[in-house]
């Protein structure tokens, strides 16, 4: 039967116990860690605390411990309880932790040679795990054995007191004759060792010296480029600002003065609607109101109907009455359409079915106007009246008219007395407002897209959950972990530099990954590390939306996608929205377009 797990000593924990026999002491082994983190056989002999710091902590337990009568054998006992699994897990490795000067440090690891797969416990059937293995001390020179039986029922306390009552004193005398030999073999080493370790922390400390200076250096550099790059933003921003609230005050200006003028020219006038015209409107002598079919005054063009020869998609007919001055007069329009025009004609014709003579029958003038925006149009004609109450009909013809045309503010003036309708202001300051709210989104929205990957954060205790406030104005939170301290980094730290991913604080992570030491291509690799990053993770004030994407497949090499519960992909999305990645690095790790 192939044994389910290796156990190794590493070299801290040979280092340690080489200690303890100095130093007479007592090597506790205090509690087993298990841990969803694998790693490779030969790697363990070299595994230490930063390793075991940096992995998951699935579970933890302490230790039965056994003393054999066969050899100077140290028997373990290990049993993970089912009920104590909140998340399934697959447990890789097994960090044995030893006590030394009241600080926990590896001793040891154990590796499932056949990864166990341990079910979150929910009321009913459990799995529990044992795992039996013992350390062999022979000399200075450790050999550890595995029980292949990895899976034995467990002893009761009992049966253990038992024998190692029955087996002190044969192991008493055993060791007896092999502690002076080993302490003497040990002493005549501890003086090399010791001074081989004085020369080696030396050199240790004074790289760590250089790397210290170094390291503060380009942080300091970093953080001074960062705050030129917010300074120069923060000015553009103002400038840009500035800009445009000139422009809207100018145009808000220009609007009121028109608002001003047309009030003035319509003070004394009243709206009159003729509703018992049949398709005519009437002009009215000064000091009376000109109105419009009921239909046309909604601000939308109504071609009306008459008994005269015209084209109802290109032609407009007006009717008037009681022009009775001789002299000049003009009339006049706003048009808007829903399309550009280049170079078109709006033609103008006045038509007398009386004794009325005009200096010109037609008047064409051209124009060019973008879509939606206004333009006036103004024709003058001279009449002279021979008899009174004659009626004339206006014309206006152009293929504009074939599509949808708003025609605003129609005037007949005569010098500088106004013959018209009165408009809807309301609709006209309504159409200002609209303008001015149009113009404000376009600036957000510009403002917006300036907006860069954070640099830095705060860690802010009171709201529930927890907000982790960063410094593009974006904020973070785990609601599965309102207060976690751990998954905040309240009294647990780490380094904001370095290419690994850290199971926790997350927030290190983040900053990793906008300094471009977490690189995309080392996410799309990433087997391990996503334990914490639950769906309900959620960016407020995000720089993108994270409606951009689906995120189903955003988890990089296809081996990599059941890992740490399937969360990976949450990292990628948190990426997205806090504007460390961009459109082109979601897309290559998975992510769908919507």
């Amino acid at each position: 039967m192939s044994d389910k797990f290796k156990t190794v000593v590493t070299t801290q924990g040979i280092d340690l116990l080489n200690k303890a026999i100095a130093n007479e002491k007592d090597l506790l082994i205090t509690k087993a860690v298990a841990s969803a983190n694998a790693y490779s056989t030969d790697k363990l002999v070299d595994l230490n605390d930063e390793n075991y710091k940096n992995a998951s902590h699935n579970q933890e337990t302490t230790i039965n411990r056994i003393s054999s009568a066969e050899s100077v054998t140290l028997n373990f006992e290990i049993v993970f309880d089912g009920t104590d699994i909140r998340y399934d897990y697959t447990l890789n490795t097994v960090f044995l932790i030893a006590e030394v000067d009241d600080h926990e440090r590896l001793f040891a690891v154990i590796k499932a040679n056949q990864p166990q797969y341990m079910n979150a416990y929910e009321g009913g059937s459990r799995t529990n795990l044992q795992i039996n293995f013992g350390f062999e001390l022979a000399n200075q020179n450790i050999a550890i054995k595995i029980n292949s039986a990895a899976m034995a029922t467990l002893k009761h306390l009992s049966d253990l007191k038992k024998e190692l009552e029955t087996s002190i004193e044969e192991t008493s005398n055993s060791l007896s004759v092999n502690i002076a030999e080993i302490y003497k073999t040990a002493m005549s080493n501890i003086d090399d060792t010791r001074q081989s370790l004085n020369n080696a922390n030396a050199q240790l400390e004074q790289k760590l010296d250089k790397t210290k200076q170094e390291l503060k250096r380009e942080t300091e550099a970093s953080v001074k480029h960062a705050n030129d790059r917010a300074v120069d933003a923060e000015k553009e921003i103002q400038k840009q600002l500035e800009v445009q609230g000139k422009k809207l005050a100018e145009a808000d200006n220009k609007l009121n003065n028109r608002i001003d003028n047309l009030k003035i020219g319509g003070q004394n006038l009243s709206l009159h609607t003729n509703k018992g015209a049949t398709g005519w409107g009437l002009i009215y002598d000064i000091g009376e109101s000109f109105s419009f079919d009921i239909a046309s005054t909604q601000g939308t063009l109504q071609l009306l109907e008459s008994g005269n020869p015209y084209n109802k998609n290109t032609d407009i007919l007006l009717t008037s009455v009681d022009l009775k001055r001789e002299g000049k007069y003009i009339f006049s329009m706003l048009v808007k359409t829903d399309r550009d025009f280049k170079d078109k004609e709006i033609e103008f014709e006045a038509v007398s079915n009386g004794n009325y003579v005009f200096s010109e029958k037609a008047i064409s003038k051209s124009f060019t106007a973008k879509e939606n925006e206004v333009f006036e149009v103004t024709f003058t004609f001279d009449a002279v009246s021979y008899i009174e109450n004659v009626q004339v009909m206006l014309m206006l013809r152009s293929e504009i008219f074939s599509y949808n045309a708003e025609i605003w503010d129609r005037q007949i003036r005569e010098g500088e007395t106004y013959v018209t309708y009165a408009p809807n202001y309301q609709d006209i300051i309504d159409k200002a407002e609209e303008l001015i709210d149009d113009k404000v989104a376009e600036i957000e929205a510009r403002e917006q897209a300036k907006r860069i990957g954070p640099t830095s954060w705060i860690l802010d205790r009171s709201t529930t959950p927890w907000t982790i406030r960063f410094d593009n104005g974006c904020t973070l939170q785990f609601p599965d972990y309102e207060t976690t301290a751990t998954i905040y980094g309240y009294g647990h730290t780490s380094s904001t530099v370095g290419t690994d991913f850290v199971a926790y604080p997350l927030p290190y992570n983040i900053i990793r990954a906008a300094n471009g030491g977490i690189t995309v291509e080392k996410f799309k690799q990433a087997n391990s590390g996503f334990e914490y990053w639950a769906p309900s993770t959620k960016v407020n004030k995000p720089v993108r939306k994270d409606t951009d994407f689906n995120w189903k497949n955003a988890y990089g090499d296809p081996g990599t996608k059941d890992v740490s519960y399937g969360r990976k992909t949450v990292f990628a999305r948190v990426m997205y929205e806090l504007g460390i990645w961009d459109a082109d690095d979601v897309i290559s790790v998975g992510a769908i377009r919507r």
